[in-house]
């Protein structure tokens, strides 16, 4: 589709759409408040903000940690719990402490994890040893009359999930739980992913995991009464030592705004923008697609917009022939496509939430920056051969200079061109009704 005619600027000498140019996002809240899905829930439970303190108190996984990874189901090992502890995993079970006050010396009692669970499994285990020196350190007692599980085996079940949560720890906030759930259930036996919960239920507590962990705030119920923190305001590129961080929210109508209006921009390509005025192409396109839940379109808009034009489509929007004779891209197509990448981003059944849709816009302008920086150095997208003689040719035909006594001439001349210049005329062997006649014979 041909792009708005607004103000434009000239790329580069090759005419290439400038994919690194500033991302401006505007979004409007709409009044409709619709109910949160189960995964934006602000309501994580004891045992998973437990999980994400324990973490965070002991980043380096402990010696039972890395032997569980690797020990036969018929050997103990461990899982670290919530509580700073550990689940003990014994013949393809998870059990936990439960000892009492009258424990003998360095013995301890352990209960199937699934004592709690619809089928109150009460299996029992006895280990002998100090339980506080690791898993290493005991041994387990013989029982008399030892009481059969009533339960399916969940030690990998433990293990898997640990193993996920420690994925999420290790990945950058932006990251998606589905990456730190496919690789670890990849890598997985067919009867160690049947032990795993159903996938979304997995989903939810990974996300709930990782909402405590990294202090991501609740899902806005409305279009006000929440502010933006500052991990949301800044985008920050390097190291914790040597980071570049810069403010990328342009505009924020406020927090009592109605109709609030905010607005991000790439900093780094800005300043780009104002070193190089005449060097920049403007491409637009909206998507209703991929929007915050509660928000309504988005538009992203990969330059600046400068004056403003009215509705009327005049020769002047729609004519291609300056374009053409400034190397412009004579489609919004690089605008498309970047959208069509956009909604990739997301799960496709799941709107984001605020946070999620941020994360995602600083992650962009991160990527945007980097790309900016090859293209200063004269790093350049190959362009097919094809497409610069349709670029030489159409040009030729607009510096042509026409009357009224040479138009004849001249409209024969653009017909004969632009019938070249299709794909079927270019290059034959692209024909649709040549390659079937091709392929009958």
């Amino acid at each position: 589709m041909p792009p708005t005619h607004i103000r434009e600027f000239h790329p580069s000498a090759l005419g290439l759409t400038v994919l690194s140019s500033i991302s401006i996002v505007i979004v409007f809240f709409h009044w409709c408040t619709q109910k949160m899905s189960q995964e934006n829930l602000n309501r994580g439970s004891d045992n998973i903000i437990e999980l994400a303190e324990f973490y965070d108190a002991n980043p380096m996984p402990s010696v039972a940690e890395e032997r569980a990874a690797s020990a036969p189901e018929n050997e103990l090992s461990s899982v670290p719990t919530a509580k700073g502890g550990y689940y003990l995993l014994y013949h393809g079970y998870s059990f936990t402490r439960n000892d009492t006050s009258h424990n003998p010396a360095n013995t301890h009692y352990w209960r199937c994890t699934a004592f709690t669970s619809s089928c109150k499994c009460r299996t029992r285990l006895t280990t002998l040893g100090d339980f506080r020196l690791g898993v290493d350190h005991l041994t387990v007692k013989k029982r008399g009359k030892p009481v059969p599980h009533s339960c399916s085996p969940s030690a990998k079940k433990k293990q898997m999930l640990f193993e996920m949560c420690k994925t999420i720890m290790d990945s950058p906030r932006e990251s998606k739980i589905m990456d730190a759930y496919w690789k670890v259930a990849k890598e997985a036996r067919e009867e160690d992913l049947l032990q795993l919960p159903r996938q979304e239920t997995t989903y939810q507590w990974l996300r709930r995991f990782k909402k405590l962990h990294f202090g991501i705030p609740g899902a806005p119920k409305h279009r006000t009464g929440f502010e933006i923190p500052d991990e949301y305001r800044f985008v920050t590129f390097g190291d914790s030592a040597e980071a570049e961080s810069q403010n990328a929210l342009l505009w924020d109508s406020g927090i009592d705004d109605g109709h609030r209006i905010i607005c991000y921009y790439n900093p780094w390509v800005l300043d780009h923008v104002y070193d190089n005025p005449r060097r920049a192409h403007l491409a637009m396109d909206g998507t209703y697609k991929v929007c915050p839940r509660n928000w309504v379109q988005q538009y992203t808009v990969r330059t600046y917009l400068q004056d403003g034009e009215g509705v009327l489509a005049t020769p002047e929007r729609w004519n291609m022939r300056e374009r053409a004779l400034a190397g412009f891209p004579r489609t919004n197509n690089s605008q498309e496509g970047f959208h069509h990448k956009w909604n990739t981003l997301f799960a496709a059944a799941v709107p984001p939430i605020i946070w999620t849709w941020i994360d995602v816009v600083l992650e962009n302008m991160r990527e945007v920056r980097t790309d900016l920086v090859l293209r200063n150095r004269g790093d350049r997208r190959r362009r097919r051969a094809y497409d610069q003689m349709k670029d030489v040719q159409l040009k030729a035909l607009c510096n042509r200079g026409v009357d009224e006594a040479t138009l004849p001439e001249w409209l024969q001349r653009a017909r004969k061109i632009t019938r070249k210049l299709t794909k079927n005329g270019a290059y034959p062997e692209h024909s649709r009704r040549r390659r079937t006649q091709e392929a009958n014979t």
